[in-house]
């Protein structure tokens, strides 16, 4: 899922924009990309290379431009799976069952499941070498129960590879971090993807001149009112630490933990 960049200058996007609708636009937009690729790659990225390359994983949502530029890993595996939780979505469009995931031009389509990404209900266990997840984990509402699914369709010693939204560089900077008690509680009460909990946090300390999504906090709230629906909402609110200490809690050994530009922290973690 895609979050909110930045509004500090962005030279690349500058230097895009100068050569939109011009001769040197096909040009242009080649060099952007490399550019882009070598200001934002992840430190990790040669780690999650050398585990992941040729091997067979599933795609919580996407996919998901940070597995192009930041870790470019869709290049270097054999297969990719995906779920979604509805054959419409805001965030992936329409999307149907079977063999329709493309996420790379180069390599064969993957298959499509629909279903909840926080139980992964038919997928079966044990099936993949690795997981990816980028900007979706937040707009679940129970964020352990669904590392615990994830868990479960990795094989022996599987890896994750999890990109969350830096609350310091998002539309979020203004919410206090979630708190693993609160995340203890929604996995205790087995709390579901209706939950409206965090609603009011997100509306009242949005930074509407920054992020002018909406007229005012009414209009932004109602946005919300049916997230069930849409998964819009960010239920939850990661720093580095934050995010580090959660997937700890949850008994992943991490073996890489940074932050990334423009606006992610990724972890990448193996199922112990």
């Amino acid at each position: 899922m895609k979050a909110a960049i930045s509004h500090s200058m962005n030279p690349l996007k500058t230097m895009k924009s100068l050569v939109l609708d011009t001769p040197a636009e096909p040009f242009a937009r080649k060099i952007y990309a490399v550019a882009k690729g070598v200001l934002y790659r992840a430190k990790c990225y040669p780690l999650v290379r050398k585990h992941l390359s040729d091997k067979s994983g599933l795609e919580i949502g996407g996919p998901s431009p940070v597995f192009e530029i930041n870790v470019p890993i869709y290049r270097c595996i054999q297969s990719l799976d995906n779920c979604v939780f509805a054959q419409v979505t805001h965030w992936e469009g329409e999307r149907s069952s079977g063999a329709t995931f493309r996420f790379d031009q180069d390599k064969r389509s993957g298959n499509n499941f629909i279903t909840e990404g926080s139980t992964l209900e038919g997928i079966p266990d044990a099936g993949y070498d690795f997981v990816l997840s980028s900007h979706n984990l937040e707009h679940m509402a129970n964020p352990i129960k669904a590392l615990n699914n994830w868990k479960c369709v990795l094989k022996p010693r599987g890896f994750l590879l999890l990109v969350l939204p830096d609350k310091h560089r998002t539309f979020d900077y203004r919410r206090p971090v979630t708190t693993l008690e609160h995340m203890r509680d929604d996995y205790a009460r087995d709390m579901g993807e209706d939950d409206m909990t965090h609603v009011e946090e997100f509306v009242t300390l949005w930074d509407y001149k920054k992020y002018p999504i909406a007229n005012s906090i009414a209009e932004h709230r109602e946005r919300y009112r049916n997230n069930y629906h849409q998964r819009l909402l960010h239920h939850h609110v990661f720093d580095l630490k934050s995010a580090t200490d959660f997937v700890k809690d949850c008994g992943w050994q991490i073996l890489a933990a940074e932050r990334s530009k423009p606006n992610h922290l990724i972890l990448f973690l193996q199922k112990p």
